[in-house]
């Protein structure tokens, strides 16, 4: 095995097991010795810690360790820690945005939902469904910790929505949120509420009451990215770089958005069940028995 003379701090608010797999497959490949402490013990590990690099999403002791000559990368869009490290690998949130909302649109959706982030995703969103949108409504959530409160809140605010309405969230754990909104205001998804998250973290989207739909962000990646971006600034002893911004991948598509937006309810009642039998044998005759119709009135109704 390799090794390296080169110690690397890794703390983050948030440890996505893909980007996580990303950092440690480069640390093995590079010989780091990697160090990850619990973020609630982070300010006692750094008190008199002299290694050689920090990878982290916070800004937090940034500029101490910076000062001990210890290069910095930052693996989020937050603007402090922006200013501050070496270099930065971050996701591309104006396309994760853009994505989501060609989406929703070649999905027939007119009636959207986003919430407000710090990195502007939702407004991203906004900016491409605008021009065919019906309706749209921007709504706040807290970033972190949502009390039932804050549920129950939510779920009130969604049983005003126009349906069938898509719903973009700024990351799976927010879809989650979301998704238990819609069923505490007995909303169907995603006949009704469409819910697409960003991130594809699979323990979040595949253990759900619903597999939840979300964009790939390609975390493993950005986690390899950004440790092989700081082994280069450790290495060679660079100054600040410009971010290395990964663009997102597709979206995966699950149960919570597996649906067309028609406003006509026997259309509506036909993709369903379409959807239903999609892993038989299925023939317009079919569907002329099922709902009573001719066969150029499906063609019509389509």
């Amino acid at each position: 095995m390799k090794y390296s003379n080169k110690t690397v701090l890794l703390a983050k608010n948030f440890f996505l097991p893909q980007e996580l797999r990303g950092v440690m497959a480069f640390a093995r490949q590079a010989g780091w010795a990697l160090e990850i402490p619990q973020m609630y013990d982070l300010a006692e590990h750094v008190k008199n810690w002299h290694g050689n690099g920090f990878l982290t999403d916070t800004s937090y002791f940034v500029q101490l360790l910076a000062q001990r000559g210890v290069k910095i990368v930052g693996m989020s869009a937050d603007t402090d820690l922006l200013e501050l490290a070496h270099g930065s690998v971050i996701p591309d949130n104006r396309k994760i945005g853009e994505k989501a909302a060609e989406y929703f649109l070649r999905r027939g959706y007119r009636n959207f939902v986003f919430f407000e982030d710090i990195h502007k995703r939702g407004d991203f969103f906004r900016d491409v469904v605008a021009s065919s949108a019906t309706s749209m409504i921007k709504l706040t959530m807290p970033r972190y910790f949502r009390s039932r409160e804050a549920i129950e809140k939510l779920s009130q605010q969604l049983k005003d929505v126009i349906l069938p309405c898509a719903v973009f969230c700024n990351n799976d754990s927010e879809a989650v949120s979301v998704l238990n909104a819609a069923m505490l205001a007995n909303l169907k998804v995603p006949e009704e509420l469409s819910i697409l998250g960003v991130g594809n973290t699979e323990m979040i989207c595949m253990n759900s009451r619903l597999e939840l739909s979300s964009i790939d962000t390609r975390l493993y990646l950005r986690g390899y990215r950004a440790a092989e971006e700081l082994d280069r600034i450790m290495t060679h002893d660079l100054q600040q770089q410009q971010p290395v911004v990964i663009a997102p991948g597709e979206v995966i598509e699950r149960q919570s958005s597996n649906f067309f937006a028609a406003t006509d309810n026997r259309l509506r009642q036909m993709l369903a069940y379409i959807r239903k039998h999609s892993s038989e044998p299925l023939q317009i005759s079919e569907l002329e028995r099922e709902f009573n119709m001719s066969k150029s009135t499906i063609h019509r109704i389509f």
